[in-house]
């Protein structure tokens, strides 16, 4: 399945909001004062690269990686690709398999070791 991505401009009393939406429905953007913005579930969240003064977000993958331009001088722009850190949740059941294959190898040994 091909990725999409479109841009459409939402109209607000502070200004225009470029948005890019992504198939899984998650919205990055910017207004004219380049204050980068994120909603995912219906919340809007502020969306800043560390150091930058003004952020554009111009697009957002089905894997939750933002491009943009940030600057960080208020005139020189550089681009930027941001990752998402994995979930907690996620991070927490990869560990307790690695506890539990840990646990299942050194009781193998142990069962092998008593035998000799």
């Amino acid at each position: 399945m091909k990725q999409r991505t479109t841009m459409k401009p939402i109209v607000l009393l502070s200004g225009v909001f470029f948005a890019v939406v992504n198939d899984l429905g998650h919205v990055v953007g910017y207004d004219g004062a380049g204050a980068g913005f994120l909603r995912i579930n219906d919340k809007f969240s502020p969306f800043t690269v560390p150091g930058g003064v003004v952020t554009f977000p111009t697009s957002i993958n089905n894997a939750g990686q933002i491009a943009g331009f940030v600057s960080l001088d208020g005139v020189t722009s550089r681009a930027f690709l941001a990752t998402p850190v994995p979930e907690p949740a996620s991070v927490g059941l990869m560990s307790f398999g690695i506890i539990g294959l840990a646990a299942w190898r050194y009781r193998k040994r142990r069962s092998i070791s008593s035998w000799v």
